[in-house]
């Protein structure tokens, strides 16, 4: 009995020192990137460099690093991301996706832009905002396509086996590639419009190359190639199923390339010369992400001074070692109080943030999280109050802070803890949400208090002896 206890205590105290050091570490954002290669945007988190060979995770990438051409990227779990490069141009990941970026670059001088993308697997959109010179390309491809544009928005899906390209802005083409030479079959082309989508498998794939061979059989052979030519192109695209379109990860592009288009038309509306209008667009969105990052950065440290100081206090009450061999009601440190309704105090912000002081950012929970254990799932809603209550759920950036556990959906909490403090039982964390308003550019901060989450694990000390 006395061993349970010792032991007992000794893991509550390496917990509280294991939250301390996960309390201390940054949270997961980058800092402002050069802008000269291609950056990432971390939307979700869970999104990796990963190694060429095998694949496997080298480190994880946070919003503001650099891309060099050969790497390979994955992005896991619920995580998305954007890909920017230099002339505003974008490529957006959905959560499933690998790909390597073989090129990605970009001269200022002569806006010149070369993008070649190697999908793996999973689905990208991509948001072109202009190929102003000949030798400028914009590559999507898989092992069975190849879709090539100058300046469009498109969607391309690939599982392993089947492709599917969906236009949305002008249009695309789409050329099949023979798997096994990995050569363009430019028998096998289509141009897909807005709202059309085309879609085949390897063995479509390997049909069309029968087909072609048939083909040029019978013109070896004198037979008159017309009657195949009836048989119609060989890749056709078809309007897209309204299911196709209203998918989730194509919706949240086009909302994205709305927002990016009325920026564009601005620009262009002010600005005639088009190499001028390109250059202030660049200006433009480079200014804006770096205004993003800033205000996150600058949020992330008022957090992690409150996370801070409540680790001290935690602190001061943990129970000398010595007590372990007397019979103590309270072996680690007392439970937070847990409120329902919490909003970060404006006077903490700095001036450079616009807080409305009519209104608040307030994070609603479904239910009662003072104890939340390993795999179960808080949903949580962030409401804008003042006035008529606005739900801002959606529309907020949700983010975790500790090693508790990932937003999957907007508000959408999965507790699990980190592999390295798994063993150690619970670790402490907390759910942050800012929202920034579209109309005047405040921006809204609000997190939950600092709670537990404990491990699903059952120590039997007394049959362990």
């Amino acid at each position: 009995m006395i061993k349970a206890i010792i032991v007992a205590v000794v893991i509550g105290i390496v917990v509280v020192t294991g939250a301390s050091f996960y309390f201390s570490k940054p949270a997961p954002i980058a800092s402002v990137p050069s802008f000269a290669k291609p950056w990432l945007e971390v939307i979700m988190p869970s999104v990796f460099e990963l190694d060429s060979k095998d694949e496997s995770k080298v480190r994880e990438l946070r919003t503001g690093d650099e891309i060099s051409e050969g790497a390979v990227v994955g992005v896991f779990g619920s995580g998305v991301a954007n890909l920017h490069f230099p002339d505003g141009s974008v490529l957006r990941i959905d959560s499933g996706t690998r790909f390597v970026m073989e090129e990605g670059s970009f001269n200022p001088e002569s806006d010149a832009l070369r993008v070649k993308i190697n999908l793996l697997i999973g689905r990208v959109w991509s948001r072109i905002i202009s190929l102003a010179t000949p030798d400028s390309i914009w590559e999507v491809k898989t092992a069975t396509a190849v879709a090539t544009v100058r300046g469009t928005a498109f969607g391309m899906e690939y599982d392993g086996n089947a492709v599917s390209v969906v236009g949305s802005e002008n249009t695309v083409a789409v050329t099949a590639i023979d798997p096994e030479t990995k050569e363009l079959i430019k028998e096998a082309s289509v141009i897909v419009e807005p709202n059309k989508i085309v879609e085949f498998k390897k063995e479509d794939v390997s049909a069309i190359k029968r087909h072609i061979a048939a083909r040029e059989s019978d013109v070896k052979a004198g037979i008159a190639a017309a009657p195949a030519a009836k048989a119609g192109p060989l890749l056709v695209a078809r309007e897209a199923p309204r299911a196709v379109l209203e998918k989730d990860w194509i919706k949240r592009a086009k909302d994205e390339d709305a927002k990016l288009n009325t920026k564009i038309k601005s620009v262009r509306e002010r600005i005639k010369n088009e190499k001028e209008a390109r250059q202030e667009i660049r200006k433009s969105l480079r200014e804006d992400f770096k205004e993003e990052i800033e205000k996150k950065l600058e949020a992330r440290d008022i957090l992690n001074d409150q996370v801070i100081e409540k680790r001290t206090a935690d602190e001061a009450v943990v129970p000398p070692v010595e007590s372990a061999l007397k019979p103590a009601p309270t072996l680690s440190a007392p439970e937070p109080e847990i409120k329902t309704e919490v909003q970060i105090n404006t006077s903490a912000v700095s001036p450079t943030i616009k807080v409305a002081e009519s209104r608040t950012l307030t994070i609603k929970p479904s239910r009662d999280f003072s104890r939340v254990i390993e795999g179960e799932v808080v949903i949580f809603s962030a409401v804008l109050d003042g006035g008529a209550n606005q739900d801002v759920t959606v529309s907020a950036q949700w983010q975790v802070i500790g090693d508790i556990g990932a937003m999957g959906k907007p508000g959408v909490f999965t507790a699990h803890l980190g592999s390295a403090i798994a063993e150690l039982g619970e670790a402490s964390g907390a759910i942050v949400a800012t929202w920034k308003d579209p109309e005047t550019g405040e921006l809204f901060i609000a997190k939950t208090p600092i709670f537990k989450v404990e491990a699903k694990i059952d120590l039997n000390f007394e049959q362990r002896g």
